[in-house]
Order: C-alpha cells, then structure tokens, then sequence
C-alpha cells in the first residue's frame, strides 16, 4: 500500500483531515511529537554521559523533582512493579546517585533521596536542557516563557489525565 499522502481537488490530505483534527491542532500535535522526538535524544545522551540507562534517569529525575520518596511511589511514577524498582534503586545506590534513609513516619519503609552526586547530576541535566531553551528564546524570551510555560503546565496536567491505568 503506498503510504503518501492522498490528494483530491483540496491539495495532499493532511494527518489532520484524515484523523478529524483541525489543521491548527494536528501541526501542533506534529511540533510536539517533534520536540518529544528530540526530548528522548536529548534524554539518551545525558543517561550515556552519566554511565546510567533511561530508566534510572527518569528515577532520579523524579526524586530529584519531588525532593525525596519512596520507593512504592517512585515505582508508580515509572508505571514499574516493585520488584523491578528494587533492583532500579539498587543500581541507583550502587553508582552512588541516591540513598536509602530510615522513613521517621513509617519503620518498614525508606524515603529515597539525593546524594551530593546525584544532585551533580542532575545539574548537569538541567544545565543541558538550560541551554537549549536559552538558544530557542531568541529575543521574545519574557513573552514565550510566559505563555508557553503556562501551556506546558497545562498540557501536562492534561496528559497526566489521559494516561493508561496501571
């Protein structure tokens, strides 16, 4: 089956047309799949530069955003059994990213937080993207971090409601 685009009086049929979106909405949908595209590139170099894999990336991210936790919940946040974020967390303590400290409110739990080289880390990741967004500002940089900013927010709030149960 050719997989070009089919065409009529209109001119090519858009991924749009064909799927029911407005032509607005699916450019969008292309421009972020395009930038989530360059997002997992971006995400394959840090983790190789860093000597870890995606997953313990995305771990370490998380504990770094939510400041520590546990590891039922940094098992849900990956969407992981348990038993497979034990052996994320064991690697992770191995390579000296994070520790597992006591839970003062509850004796059979631990809280996952930062070592000094986790948090290394992840400067290293933040300057990365930094960097990036700094070079795509351009001039408009108080107009696009604004309205964009609010739009991620948004979006990802959104995305979040949308995602599979577990």
């Amino acid at each position: 089956m050719d997989k070009t685009a089919t065409t009529d009086a209109r001119g090519p049929a858009t991924a749009g047309s064909r799927t029911g979106i407005s032509s607005e909405l699916s450019e969008l949908v292309d421009r972020l799949s395009r930038l989530s595209l360059a997002n997992e590139q971006l995400r394959s170099a840090l983790a190789k530069e860093l000597e870890i894999g995606l997953p313990e990336l995305s771990a370490v991210a998380y504990i770094e955003n939510e400041g520590f936790t546990t590891p039922k919940a940094l098992a849900s946040s990956l969407s992981i059994a348990t038993g497979s974020a034990t052996a994320l967390i064991d690697r992770l303590v191995a390579a000296g990213l994070i520790t597992r400290e006591p839970n003062p409110s509850d004796r059979r739990s631990v809280l996952l937080t930062l070592t000094a080289r986790g948090e290394q880390a992840m400067a290293q990741v933040r300057q990365r993207y930094a960097g990036a967004i700094e070079a795509a500002l351009g001039d408009d940089r108080a107009t696009v971090t604004g309205v964009f900013g609010g739009f991620v927010d948004r979006l990802a709030l959104q995305l979040l409601e949308v995602r599979p149960a577990v």
